[in-house]
């Protein structure tokens, strides 16, 4: 009798280490590249809070300088 492992939903113990090895492979091959960061002062969190609110791509950053 032959027996298979069950798929990786049912072992989620190594879904971490997949996901590492996966990452770290992508870094080593320069196919990962950083979100923009989108800054704004504490005046405009309205205006930051209504960009990330339509789909801003990258990270939203509160000045608090």
């Amino acid at each position: 009798m032959t027996c298979c492992r069950p798929p990786l939903a049912v072992r989620p113990r190594e879904a971490p280490l997949r996901a590492a090895t996966e990452i770290t492979a992508a870094l080593r091959e320069d196919a990962l590249t950083p979100l923009p960061v989108h800054s704004f002062t504490l005046d405009d969190v309205a205006l930051a809070h209504e960009a990330v609110e339509n789909g801003l791509v990258g990270k939203a950053v509160l000045d608090l300088r």
